[in-house]
This record gives structure tokens, sequence and C-alpha cells, in this order.
């Protein structure tokens, strides 16, 4: 019991800005950290929701909401997945051997490629949640649970990076094991859950969140022969963009 309360302290100490006890992030106590990863996207769904019952009060156009929904992601997350993205992006668009690009996602320097794509990225954010129907976002809220149990299944069934020594962690039989059922209880809850808050949205929110999963295993393979951390914080912000722009397209057009 010790083990599983350590590692949810452990979850949201490394994935969050949540204030949690101290606890040593050991071997023992991250070794099943994944299984609570997606209670982090719990938090974020949970004040976006209350935002979205607040905001009407306070404010009177859209541009502000929406700077709101964009930005209390990155916040409680400390920005670690934006990071993964910058790297990724850095390293996808070089256009240079797979070598050369897992040494680019341990660059620490910012290419402009990166700048370019995380400022449209931030731009076409902005512009779909401003537009977004206010009883579409408890379903975009689910979202942020589904991306990261869809990250935290990825760790444990898709081939790993040669050089990410921290996913190597994740090696054992019986914790992947235990892992990939969690993950697998997380997305099934999530994907029934959207669906019942809105058939349609949820239908199209659970479509958007299998595209980038597909997506993040072909980008994974191809530039970097697996997954790594980085990778999976670009995942999460890819993931975490899909699902609004298409509920957004059937909102708009179905």
């Amino acid at each position: 019991m010790k083990t599983f309360w350590n590692s949810l302290i452990a979850a949201f100490d490394m994935y969050s800005i949540v204030p949690m006890p101290n606890v040593e992030l050991s071997k023992e106590n991250i070794k099943y950290s994944l299984c609570f990863f997606p209670l982090v996207g719990v938090v974020i769904g949970a004040i976006l929701c209350g935002w979205r019952i607040g905001y009407p009060y306070l404010c009177n156009g859209d541009f502000l909401p929406a700077v709101v929904f964009v930005i209390v992601p990155v916040i409680v997350s400390g920005a670690v997945h934006v990071d993964g993205f910058i790297d990724t992006v850095d390293a996808t668009c070089s256009n240079k051997t797979m070598e050369r690009k897992l040494e680019i996602l341990r660059d620490t320097h910012t290419g402009a490629f990166a700048l370019i794509m995380t400022i449209s990225y931030f731009l076409i954010a902005l512009g779909v949640w401003s537009e977004m129907p206010i009883d579409a976002v408890p379903v975009l809220a689910v979202g942020f649970v589904m991306s990261r149990a869809l990250a935290g299944l990825a760790m444990v069934i898709f081939p790993r990076a040669k050089t990410s020594k921290r996913l190597a962690q994740f090696e054992d039989q019986k914790q992947k094991k235990v892992i990939g059922v969690t993950m697998c209880l997380y997305i099934g809850i999530c994907a029934a859950f959207m669906c019942y808050l809105e058939p349609l949205y949820g239908s199209v929110g659970v479509l958007g969140a299998a595209i980038s999963f597909a997506y993040y295993y072909y980008v994974s393979k191809k530039h970097f022969g697996g997954i790594t951390r980085a990778v999976s914080g670009y995942f999460i912000q890819v993931c975490e963009l899909v699902i609004p722009c298409l509920v957004f397209v059937a909102w708009k057009f179905l």
C-alpha cells in the first residue's frame, strides 16, 4: 500500500506542479507512478470545468476564456509536455539521420522549427477554444485524462528508442502488465464517459485520441526507432489539440 501511495505522490511530483508531500523518487517509489499519471488530467479537467461555469459571469468576450482553457494544462503540468513537444518538433523537422535526431532531442537549445511550430500550435489552440461551444467543455476535460492514459499505455507497449534510458525503468513484466491494464481501464472509462456526456462530441473526441495514438506510433518509430520521454510529451500535446479540433469541426459541420 505504501508503494502505491508513494507512486501517487511521485506521479504528481514528476508530471505536475500540484503540491505533494516530499517523497524520494527512488526506483521503488516510482514503480507504479504511471498508474496515477492520468489523475493529473483529472485535476486539469476539474479546473477547466470550474472555469466553464464561472467565466460567463466574469468575461464578456471569447478570447480571455480561451486563453485560460489553453494555458491551464500547461501550468498544471509544469510545461513538461510542451518541452517534449518543442524538442520533438526540432528533431523531426531537422531532416537529419535518426541518430542525429536522437541527439537533437537531448539538446537544450531551441531551433527555429520548434519556435515556429510551437507558436503555430498555440495560435491554433486559441482559435479553436475561442470558438468552442460551452457544452463541449466537459467532453474535452475528460480528454486530458485520456491523453495521459494513452501516453502511459504507449510507455509499456510501444518500442523504446535505444537512447531512452529513463523508460528502461518500465521493463519488469509484472509492472508492465499492471500499468497496461490500469491504462486500458482509464481509456475505457474515459471513452464511455465522453460519449455519455455528449454522444457526438464524445465519439469524435475518442476518434481524435485514436488518430493521435496511431500518429504517435508512426512518428516515434519512423524518426526515433521508438518512444522517449520527450516524444511522449509531444504526443500528449498533439492529442490535446487534435481532440478539440475534431470536436470543433463536428460542431460546425455535423
